[in-house]
């Protein structure tokens, strides 16, 4: 699941995902540095004008040297190859943290070690997420948005069901055997969902993903060239029979076993279910099911038997192979503008302010100290984290859980075929959670053949 949490706000960091426009001219006829930049908004909005307020502010700062060229094609696994192999990239485009990998080995991302480097970037990167930005000392992406999965818990059914402490902070539970001992109680004393398990639309194989690497399910590895599933193990099958047991020997489940995404939250915002792997609050609990933020909580992702893992998931900002050192030069200058990088102009921090502010407005949830790919010492974040916790609108407690990242280790997803996996793994928890007798052993082991030859077999 591609979802993006901005360190400040997400009105701030702007996506700006692949584009491609075909002109590989590298100056203007005025002499100036041409870059191409790509996801430029195509609908009349909030992001087309702030795309738009950008670039005006930028071309009073740099126009003299530098003329940004806005181009609309948006990333997709689907088009970026044919896109790169004819030479139309864009000179900035954005990619997932799933794809970094494969543009590097097709030598589609240019090396911008010395940009990394000059700009003071290379310093300031999350430890956590280095190793995934970093290849051989050298760099080929900038990390954008990023984010990683916690634990929502829904403050209301906690407190009937004792799970605060006496300042009504919540009480999280530290494994997923202590979340089964948590929801199950949780069920027995307010008769609600004790965990919400999404199970369409490829969201129940997402979650399942997480739980499993937890429990020392590897998923898939590259063999000779070639890529093979490798989850048809016990630990991936008790992962299942967790599911199925929390449904049919402790009843803790949302009812309905057609769950996606949005569904989920519905359940979560309307007190039926207590606990929801999530990587921060999404504004529609509020907006669209009026939830009281008081009665929101995140804390973080359980561990499993064998390790602690999160989800990592976000974009990234490339250039394409044939940049120049000067249109490098240009890109780092707008991404800086812009806030995507570690140093904040005082532009973006106005637009940070203002965002925040909006959101006051709006009776929206301020305060959490979300996931960042960068240091939390660098500007952006002593920054972004200090206008969190200056305007916090909820208790303290309620969300500080969630930061500690100590511990945790952050682990992107899948690399190859991943939405195709959540796809055959949502076919499995849908087969346990209506068929009380389903074989959890026999299930995994045809989701690993039909992955394997379907789409493993035709992965590059």
């Amino acid at each position: 699941m591609k979802k993006q949490i901005a360190a400040i706000t997400a009105a701030v960091l702007v996506a700006l995902s692949v584009c491609s426009c075909g002109d590989t001219t590298t100056t203007s006829d005025s002499g100036k540095v041409k870059l191409t930049v790509g996801g430029w908004p195509t609908k009349e909005g909030a992001s087309l004008d702030n795309m738009n307020n950008a670039l005006k502010r930028f071309t009073e700062k740099y126009g003299n040297e530098i003329e940004i060229v806005p181009d609309t094609y948006t990333f997709s696994v689907e088009t970026f190859l044919p896109k790169a192999a004819s030479g139309q990239l864009p000179n900035l485009y954005g990619v997932y943290f799933t794809e970094v990998n494969r543009i590097i080995d097709a030598g589609y991302a240019a090396d911008i070690t010395d940009q990394m480097k000059k700009f003071g970037y290379a310093d300031q990167i999350n430890d956590a997420i280095r190793s995934m930005v970093e290849r051989d000392g050298k760099y080929y992406v900038v990390p954008d948005d990023t984010y990683a999965m916690g634990l929502l818990a829904n403050m209301n059914l906690l407190r009937q069901a004792g799970y605060v402490d006496e300042n009504d902070n919540p009480i999280f539970p530290k494994t997923y055997d202590e979340l089964t001992e948590f929801a199950k109680t949780i069920t027995e004393k307010t008769g609600k969902a004790g965990f919400i398990m999404p199970t369409t639309a490829n969201a129940g194989g997402w979650h399942f993903t997480v739980i499993a690497w937890s429990n020392g399910v590897n998923f898939m590895e590259k063999q000779d060239g070639k890529w093979k599933a490798t989850f048809d193990t016990p630990e991936c099958v008790e992962v299942l029979q967790w599911i199925k047991d929390l449904k049919w020997k402790y009843n803790t489940l949302n009812a309905n076993v057609l769950v996606d995404n949005a569904e989920a939250q519905k359940l979560y915002a309307t007190d039926q279910g207590a606990f929801y792997l999530a990587s921060r609050p999404a504004e529609s609990l509020i907006s669209n099911y009026g939830m009281n933020k008081d009665d929101i909580a995140i804390g973080a992702i359980p561990a499993g038997k064998k390790a602690h893992i999160t989800l990592m998931g976000g974009t990234t900002r490339a250039l394409a192979n044939n940049t120049t050192d000067a249109q490098k030069d240009a890109a780092f200058k707008w991404l800086e503008f812009i806030g995507i990088t570690p140093n904040l102009t005082d532009d973006v921090k106005k637009s940070a302010q203002s965002s925040l502010e909006a959101r006051l407005k709006e009776g929206y949830l301020v305060g959490q100290k979300t996931f960042s790919s960068w240091s939390a010492d660098s500007e952006r974040n002593k920054f972004g984290y200090k206008l969190q916790e200056d305007n916090i609108n909820v208790a303290p407690g309620h969300l500080e859980q969630y930061s500690n990242f100590d511990g945790i280790s952050v682990k992107p997803e899948e690399p190859v075929c991943c939405q195709d996996l959540y796809g055959v793994l949502d076919a499995c928890i849908q087969a346990v959670l209506t068929n009380e007798n389903a074989d959890c052993a026999q299930l995994i082991a045809n989701a690993a053949k039909d992955f394997q030859a379907n789409y493993l077999n035709n992965a590059e």
